[in-house]
């Protein structure tokens, strides 16, 4: 089993607007980027997605729900990270940044 080794935190407002990761966090100057991101949902439901064209929406995504956690595996599923709140009511995320393999 791989070994990571947690190198950076980020806490991610999740609102009405689709929002995703700071670059500088998981892909820092003059380091490789991330290899693997931990994800905990800590607060309301949100929609997300990976990889696509489109931002998630009400009906475009994958949901998530407090205390659920998200594993994105590579730079590319880090960096096109995008999450957008349930309704009326704002989220959080907890995400941890990690190196190796």
């Amino acid at each position: 089993m791989p070994v990571y080794d947690v190198f950076a935190r980020e806490r991610l407002a999740v609102a009405a607007t689709a929002v995703g990761f700071t670059a500088g966090t998981y892909a820092p100057s003059g380091s490789n980027a991330a290899d693997v991101a931990y994800l905990q949902v800590l607060t309301a439901d949100i929609y997300w997605v990976i990889g696509t064209a489109a931002d998630p929406s009400s009906s475009v995504g994958e949901i998530a729900h407090p205390e659920d956690r998200i594993t994105l595996t590579g730079e590319n599923d880090i960096r096109n990270f995008r999450a957008i709140r349930v309704g009326g009511t704002s989220g959080a995320i907890e995400a941890q940044f990690a190196k190796g393999g």
